[in-house]
């Protein structure tokens, strides 16, 4: 089990089951086919970056997603939740201001 906290930790890995990811202040465990949220719902981060959770995971998938609040990918396909993480931290350090980018880099 794996923790990542930041774009540059996550890029060039691959997230695997039980790894924990910190999204801002959203905290993330990887399941088998999404990623599950136990202090808010699944789809927070989605909501906090005002996206369209099932469209932005179409694009980072490469397939339709399978709904649910986290979308769900095929089971097992960690190269598509890793893409859609990595797309998620890189939108939320473009919200972010300055300031609050120094402290999740």
């Amino acid at each position: 089990m794996t923790t990542y906290k930041s774009y540059l930790e996550l890029q060039g890995e691959l997230l695997e089951q039980h790894d924990t990811v910190f999204i801002g202040k959203f905290k993330y465990i990887v399941g088998g086919n999404h990623l599950m949220n136990y202090s808010s719902d699944n789809g927070a981060i989605f909501d906090f970056l005002k996206l369209n959770k099932h469209t932005v995971a179409d694009e980072c998938y490469g397939y339709e997603n399978r709904g649910g609040g986290w979308p769900e990918a095929h089971g097992g396909d960690y190269h598509a939740l890793t893409r859609l993480v990595l797309y998620l931290f890189k939108r939320l350090k473009s919200k972010l201001s300055w300031k609050e980018r120094m402290k999740n880099d």
